[in-house]
């Protein structure tokens, strides 16, 4: 059985993230899903902000690479992700990235002490593949 970071076809990867979505919403926890899809040539972008309850926020930056060509319901998967969660008037609580090129080169977060000024507390390497995040 392929792993949750494993190439998907475009169609299942959207139902899969509209599912989680909806439960969310029901539930009360999302209250608002603001987030573009921007197809490009090779890859597809999805960026924006969820609103959650409590004043919550998720700051979202995903690039799939489309590893086929067929046109409508391509191969994809996630090759970079930054979820960055802040509280509204507050500050950021924690960040999850994707490597980097230059620094933290593996999967990692970002956490912040949102109560004392929003200083980095501490950026914690992520190691094994089930540990890395999805946006649900």
């Amino acid at each position: 059985m392929p792993g949750k970071h494993s190439p998907n076809r475009w169609r299942s990867y959207i139902q899969i993230h509209e599912t989680v979505m909806h439960k969310y919403k029901c539930d009360g926890f999302v209250i608002y899903e603001g987030l573009l899809i921007t197809p490009l040539r090779k890859a597809i972008l999805i960026t924006g902000t969820i609103e959650c309850s409590g004043g919550l926020k998720v700051e979202v930056q995903k690039r799939l690479d489309i590893l086929d060509q067929e046109d409508r319901n391509p191969l994809v998967q996630t090759v970079s992700y930054s979820y960055n969660v802040f509280l509204t008037g507050v500050g950021n609580v924690f960040r999850y990235d994707s490597p980097h090129k230059d620094h933290n080169q593996q999967h990692h977060v970002h956490r912040y002490d949102v109560l004392n000024a929003g200083n980095t507390v501490a950026v914690t390497y992520i190691g094994d593949e089930e540990n890395i995040p999805t946006l649900g």
